[in-house]
C-alpha cells in the first residue's frame, strides 16, 4: 500500500447524504454500538483521529509510522485499519496515498444489520426515526 514515512492525506467526503440524513458523530453511543464492532478497535479509532481534523479544503496529513506510533500498533495493523476503512466505505481511496472520509457515522446496511445484536438495530431504528421526525417538523411552514 504505502511505504511507512510516506505523507498520507485524509479529506472529509464531500455531499455525503447519510450524514445530511443520519448525522451521528463517530465518537457517539450509535457509532461505538454498531461500528466498533464492524470495524474493530484499531480501525474505529483510526477513524476517529482521521475524520475529526479531516476538512474538505484542509485536510489530515500523517504517515502511516505516525498512525501506528499514535494507536500503540505496528505500521502492518494501522495499514489493516485503512484497508477496514476503506472495505466498510468509511474511507474511500480517490488517489495514491490520498482518501476521503466519512465525518459522521452512516447507519448499518440491511445486511449489517442481519449480524448486530437486536439492542443495536433497535437503537438504529430509533435514531431514523428521531431524524425523519425532525426532518419533517423543519419542512413544515
Amino acid at each position: 500500500m504505502t511505504t511507512p514515512d510516506r505523507p498520507l492525506t485524509f479529506y472529509a467526503a464531500e455531499a455525503d447524504p447519510a450524514a445530511e440524513l443520519f448525522p451521528e458523530p463517530i465518537g457517539g453511543r450509535f457509532s461505538r454500538l454498531a461500528w466498533l464492532p464492524q470495524l474493530g478497535p484499531t480501525a474505529w479509532l483510526v477513524w476517529s483521529a482521521v475524520a475529526t481534523d479531516a476538512r474538505t479544503n484542509s485536510p489530515t496529513i500523517t504517515t502511516l509510522d505516525q498512525l501506528a506510533e499514535d494507536h500503540g500498533v505496528n505500521t502492518t495493523v494501522a495499514e489493516r485499519a485503512i484497508g477496514r476503512l476503506e472495505r466498510f466505505r468509511i474511507a474511500t481511496l480517490v488517489s495514491v496515498d490520498i482518501w476521503t472520509v466519512r465525518r459522521t457515522a452512516p447507519p448499518l446496511s440491511n445486511a449489517q444489520l442481519r449480524r448486530v445484536p437486536p439492542r443495536v438495530a433497535g437503537v438504529q431504528a430509533d435514531l431514523m426515526r428521531t431524524y425523519a421526525n425532525d426532518r419533517v417538523i423543519t419542512r413544515r411552514p
